[in-house]
């Protein structure tokens, strides 16, 4: 009887493993271009469409069995290059995400560049404001995963120079990185 209920916990154990979810947690990122030209204090807007978004996790040529959990965000950075015209010593920058009709909530708060004297980039894990990045989040998983394409990424970059008037002519490139989770049913052999 001992033997019977050995073989019958081993014939369930292998068939119970036939099949097992693994996840992987491939990555994607997207920026979007600012030019500032401004005397002073600046103030511009640019979007990331959520259809560049879908276009970068569809390049990751996932399987068509499994599918996408969520998406994690794995870092936010800004590329700045100085134009030709620039007097600025240091920019005070601030970025907000738009998290509804007429509704911003702060991603980068009072963050202080030293204009650089060629492209530079500026990684900002700790600098990031928790309002904003839950807003990101919310609205790189409504892409991807819900699949509301009109659900794009608003940003608002505003600041002011150091001298207080001078000239700012600066490129600034703000690029976001996410990693969806996926997750996919294998046969285990």
């Amino acid at each position: 009887m001992k033997k019977a209920g050995i073989i019958l916990f081993i014939a369930v154990l292998f068939t119970a493993c036939d099949e097992k979810d693994i996840r992987l947690y491939p990555s994607f990122e997207e920026s979007t271009i600012v030019n500032v030209n401004s005397i002073g204090e600046f103030d511009e807007s640019t979007i990331i469409y959520a259809s560049q978004i879908n276009d970068a996790v569809n390049d990751l040529d996932l399987e068509e069995d499994g599918e996408i959990e969520r998406v994690a965000i794995e870092g936010v950075w800004v590329v700045v290059t100085p134009l030709d015209g620039n007097t600025a010593e240091s920019v005070m920058l601030n970025v907000d995400i738009a998290s509804g009709s007429s509704i911003t909530k702060p991603l980068l708060k009072n963050y202080k560049i030293d204009v650089p004297s060629k492209e530079t980039v500026y990684y900002l894990p700790d600098d990031l404001d928790s309002d904003g990045v839950v807003v990101l989040k919310s609205r790189l998983n409504s892409i991807v995963v819900d699949g509301e394409l009109t659900n794009d990424v608003d940003l608002f970059l505003y600041g002011s120079p150091s001298p207080e008037y001078s000239t700012i002519k600066l490129q600034i490139e703000v690029f976001v990185k996410g990693c969806v989770v996926f997750v996919q049913t294998v046969d285990m052999l």
